[in-house]
């Protein structure tokens, strides 16, 4: 199992609703796939000290479960996923990934 964690920063660039709707479009468009069967979306829960982050303050954060790094790879270049992340560049945003096997819960 392989986990394709995406952090987002949408800076000021979109409202709650609009980051929001976006995570669900993920969520869906990924899910429709048929190439993973989990997707876990959690939005960023602020600090005062955000604005000391060095590359970004985050917004949110997606976790995209996948059998392999193979599979990871198709839904990184699924039409319908690479067509919705051009059409989101109008309001433009930032995203760093990391591909790790999956992280074990705290108890």
């Amino acid at each position: 199992m392989i986990c394709h964690t995406l952090v987002f920063s949408f800076g000021d660039n979109r409202t709650d609703a609009e980051r929001d709707q976006f995570l669900s479009t993920v969520r869906e468009i990924c899910l429709g796939s048929g190439m993973t069967n989990q997707v876990e979306t959690r939005t960023h829960l602020g600090l005062p000290n955000d604005s000391y982050a060095q590359t970004f303050v985050s917004s949110a954060i997606v976790q995209l479960f996948c059998e392999d790094l193979d599979t990871v790879e198709k839904l990184s270049g699924y039409d319908k996923l690479v067509k919705f992340e051009h059409e989101q560049q109008d309001k433009p945003y930032s995203v760093v990934w990391i591909n790790h096997e999956p992280i074990t819960p705290t108890a």
